[in-house]
């Protein structure tokens, strides 16, 4: 939501046959932007891991006290609502506690496991997983998503991915080589930006 862009790439997404919804960390839910959500969006997710402000801090979940509000803003403006909450073996019922006070029917909630890739568990340091061991010699690397291109993804900065879970670009190789890479039959490379993604499908 902060990119200069935002509302006119949503208005260019918009339309009746499109089911339009996005993720978001909370921090720009304003009365102004969930207005002009309202007429856009058939669902909104929020990533809201704890009710524990300093932990949210710790974690890279800031403004804390936005993010609830915004939720609680999106839910009373009738939007329906999707709280994303990542398990790091914090404690959830707080979360689900919050989210039992919020009008019912609209607001649903998603734990998902942290993730494995090392970019994904940076914030996360206190509570990183272990990542997946990968095989010295795989005989063939595949990923579903990135195999045919038909998945794109931009950052704020404009840069082209074939899936949502590239967060460090500092040895990514782009995304056609991406796609080609994950394209062959044969492949048995894993680009460094992909370690640890449960997306990948190796075998040994």
């Amino acid at each position: 939501m902060l990119h200069p862009s935002f509302w006119d790439m949503v208005e260019y997404a918009h339309h009746p046959r499109h089911y339009l919804t996005m993720i978001t960390n909370g921090s720009a839910l304003n009365q102004q932007n969930v207005s002009r959500m309202k007429k856009l969006f058939d669902k909104v997710a929020v990533s809201l891991d704890t009710m524990d402000a300093s932990l949210a801090d710790r974690v890279g979940r800031h403004h804390h006290d936005k993010v609830i509000a915004g939720i609680r803003l999106l839910a009373h403006s009738k939007i329906p609502v999707m709280v994303m909450t990542t398990d790091f073996g914090q404690d959830i019922e707080p979360v689900r506690q919050f989210i039992k006070t919020l009008p019912p029917r609209l607001v649903e909630h998603r734990v998902q496991p942290l993730y494995t890739k090392q970019d994904y568990a940076t914030s996360y340091t206190m509570f990183a997983p272990i990542i997946p061991v990968i095989p010295k010699s795989p005989t063939r690397v595949r990923c579903d998503i990135a195999s045919n291109g038909a998945f794109i993804a931009y950052d704020v900065n404009g840069i082209k991915t074939p899936c949502c879970h590239i967060k460090d670009k500092t040895s990514y190789i782009g995304y056609d080589a991406l796609v080609e890479m994950f394209s062959r039959p044969d492949n048995k490379e894993i680009p460094t930006t992909c370690i640890g993604c449960r997306m990948l499908s190796i075998t040994a």
